[in-house]
């Protein structure tokens, strides 16, 4: 899974950081409705994620000091899914 910021590779402060955001957001993604791209349909390779996040004060706790919005994005579209639109909860 990689991790996206701002259309930027996202900086942690080592890797037990990178590893803890791994593991809340894995933990999320395995409680979504269906893992499909709601712009073009495509069901996503859970093995290749490319998870965006960005602070939002509506987002997810995934273990960093502000909550993230936090959406995947579709290689195929384009489109970003937000984990909203996957239907997990906060």
């Amino acid at each position: 899974m990689e991790f996206i910021a701002y259309k930027e590779e996202r900086d942690f402060e080592d890797n037990y950081e990178r590893a803890k955001v791994y593991n809340e957001v894995y933990h999320l993604l395995v409680k979504a409705d269906s893992m499909t791209c709601k712009g073009c349909g495509k069901e996503f390779d859970t093995r290749d994620l490319q998870v965006h996040m960005y602070d939002h004060d509506g987002g997810w706790n995934v273990g960093l000091e502000k909550k993230q919005w936090l959406s995947i994005l579709c290689e195929d579209c384009g489109y970003h899914t937000s984990f909203s639109k996957l239907r997990i909860g906060r």
